[in-house]
């Protein structure tokens, strides 16, 4: 048994899972119900991701795109606008890198608990 074998099983059983879903999503019915189902868990995902954690925010936009295009070239715009700003952070100093998320957290907490002192 060579090291690449597993990777070889892996690899075919992913292209049979793959080709199954491609069939099932072929019925109509089904193919509608995997749209609504992706679209409600999305929507609850980004809803409470941008009310407490934003990377659950992200990761529903990612449930998102994977099925609806308009997300998804809103995320490659997203990106591609957000690419300078990565560059830039990266040539900044750590300690900056480090205190830029806890500000972002801070201001986060901040809004939230403004808004819920409001209602």
């Amino acid at each position: 048994m060579s090291i690449d074998e597993p990777d070889i099983a892996v690899a075919q059983s992913d292209t049979v899972l793959r080709a199954r879903a491609r069939r099932l999503r072929t019925n109509r019915v089904i193919d509608i119900a995997v749209r609504v189902v992706v679209l409600i868990v999305g929507t609850v995902m980004v809803t409470v991701g941008c009310l407490v954690a934003p990377p659950v925010a992200l990761l529903g936009l990612g449930l998102l795109a994977s099925e609806f295009a308009v997300v998804r070239r809103g995320l490659t715009r997203a990106r591609r606008r957000l690419t300078p700003l990565r560059k830039w952070l990266a040539r900044q100093p750590k300690w900056l890198r480090a205190v830029l998320p806890l500000v972002t957290v801070l201001s986060m907490l901040f809004v939230y608990f403004t808004v819920l002192r409001i209602l």
